[in-house]
């Protein structure tokens, strides 16, 4: 371990140390048994290292200059709060607000759920909770690197969401995480746990934000059960600061004939990084993995997806694309591991880059795994630039360069886009993707 790497870990350390002497809690209270694991697991790993093949193309320099401590919340929003908390214009949802690491109930909306939905925080000592607690601790994932261990060590809060059975969620159930701070080195570390019943059937939209040029790390630790018959769409929208890093850690437990829809977009942030990782335990599930993510300005941009088909006769598909401009650097891992109890498996992955400026670059490596014989399997991925015939034949119509741009881009994202089925969540992703730096038509160079 060099010099720089085991400094880092004692101040880690040091601030560990200094949250459980200043709130010791209680051993056998549901939260802080969760964060004493993470304490444990934090202390007997390593941080990664280019060596491991999972982190082989992901650079931790901004993880690691300088030791992140958990942000204090606020008791009142200011402005900018406000602005980003404005509802996304003709969406209905129910609304769950977490700000700081904390939960916020008087800026949530959660009145109108019907009965069989039921929301808590993890700061509840309430007997509701134990159930999500022994959860998180059999499931380990505290355990998948050092990053998972130190956002459970440092967890001051997190969210349970429990649907009965057969309960058909009315309206999306939205999610924002925002981190407000107004200095360098803090951290946020949501910890989710969502479990549908059987049968019942949500719609889920995360979003992810902060604001000003203040360097902070969204550590997020998710998880989600689907029982059989119980049907997800996940929508996850990460819009950080341009000084921010995010990961997010997120493992997916599918039972018999469960479905489960994801749409990740990644358009904003300094370091982004994604680890996904869902187990089809159930004969016939299916599972729509579908994602777009942005790099420019030296920005970099990871994507790592594990499906492991552990049982016979499902279906899982993965179609990422990745619009890559300036100095910015994507990483794509998507891989697919049949078992040989998993027969009659048909998966597929994808993976797409635009690549719009020469000093970008993406690492991409779609990888199967297959150990049964009778499946229906196959991988690719395209790596392009824009097609100066289509920017000439839209210049020659009086389309100015810039909006012949913004066009192609869009219809390159344009079928990632089309998988979302909430109308105006998808109309504001679009908006926001079309005015994003070297997209929204102010490259140099280019006539508008």
């Amino acid at each position: 371990m060099s010099m720089s790497t085991a400094a880092i870990s004692e101040r880690y350390q040091h601030i560990i140390r200094e949250q459980f002497e200043n709130q010791p809690g209680h051993p056998h209270k549901p939260l802080d048994r969760i964060k004493r694991e993470g304490r444990h697991a934090f202390t007997h790993m390593d941080f990664p290292e280019r060596r491991q093949e999972d982190w082989r193309y992901t650079g931790i320099d901004r993880l690691l200059g300088q030791a992140f401590v958990p942000a204090r919340p606020r008791s009142t929003a200011d402005s900018e709060t406000t602005r980003l908390l404005a509802p996304i214009a003709g969406l209905e949802s129910h609304r769950l607000v977490f700000i700081d690491n904390r939960f916020r109930v008087d800026l949530s909306a959660l009145d109108a759920l019907p009965d069989g939905v039921s929301v808590y925080s993890l700061r509840e000592d309430a007997p509701q909770i134990e159930p999500a607690i022994s959860r998180m601790e059999s499931s380990m994932i505290h355990n998948r690197n050092r990053f998972t261990a130190l956002g459970t060590a440092l967890l001051t809060d997190g969210i349970v969401v429990n649907l009965a059975p057969d309960v058909i969620l009315d309206k999306p159930l939205e999610m924002i995480f925002m981190v407000t701070s107004r200095s360098d080195s803090v951290c946020s570390t949501p910890r989710v746990l969502i479990s549908l019943g059987e049968g019942s059937c949500a719609a889920l939209i995360e979003r992810y934000c902060g604001y000003g040029q203040h360097l902070y790390f969204q550590n997020v630790i998710e998880e989600i059960i689907l029982h059989p018959r119980a049907n997800l769409q996940h929508y996850r929208l990460v819009e950080e600061n341009d000084a921010a890093c995010h990961l997010w850690n997120m493992q997916v437990q599918q039972h018999e004939s469960s479905r489960y829809t994801g749409l990740n977009l990644q358009l904003a942030g300094a370091w982004i990084r994604s680890d996904i990782e869902i187990e089809m335990n159930g004969h016939g599930a299916e599972c729509a993995l579908n994602g777009l993510y942005t790099v420019d300005l030296g920005r970099q941009n990871d994507v790592h997806v594990n499906i492991l088909h552990h049982a016979p006769e499902c279906k899982s598909r993965q179609h990422y694309k990745g619009l890559l401009l300036g100095k910015g650097r994507a990483v794509f891992d998507g891989r697919i591991v049949v078992d040989r109890e998993a027969q009659h498996t048909d998966a597929h992955l994808s993976n797409d880059n635009l690549m719009l400026s020469d000093d970008a670059e993406v690492d991409t490596k779609p990888q199967l795994v297959i150990h049964a014989d009778d499946v229906k399997c196959g991988h690719g991925t395209t790596i392009g630039q824009l097609d100066p015939e289509q920017l000439f034949y839209m210049r020659c119509r009086g389309i100015s360069e810039a909006e012949a741009f913004r066009l192609l881009c869009q219809g390159f994202a344009s079928d990632i886009l089309d998988t979302c089925e909430i109308d105006a969540l998808r109309e504001h992703v679009q908006s926001r993707l079309l005015a994003l730096p070297g997209i929204s038509g102010d490259r140099p160079g280019m006539e508008s």
